[in-house]
């Protein structure tokens, strides 16, 4: 494993967290070898960094999209910050 993360991260402590985490990276690489060939293998997916399964992303119909905003809209005067986390659970509470 050192020869790998030492190939891609050679000034990182081995003694330090970031290394641990790199190590993580490179089994989770190892784990995903045959899904990793199989987008290299076609010209229209080997230039993608990440990718997720079929059917994991998700869409919203025109009516949750409006649902969404005007809930944005009722925070903001009251000066309430919307993080990334609130909108996902006000989705998942809209549908």
């Amino acid at each position: 494993m050192a020869v790998f993360t030492d190939a891609f991260w050679s000034r990182i402590d081995r003694k330090s967290t970031a290394y641990k985490s790199k190590v993580r990276v490179i089994r989770r690489w190892k784990q995903k070898c045959q899904h990793i060939d199989e987008m290299v293998s076609k010209t229209r997916t080997a230039l993608i960094k990440r990718s997720h399964g079929k059917g994991a992303a998700k869409t919203l119909s025109c009516n949750a999209e409006m649902d969404i905003i005007d809930w944005i809209l009722t925070h903001r005067p009251h000066g309430v910050p919307v993080s990334a986390k609130m909108l996902e659970l006000e989705d998942l509470s809209i549908e």
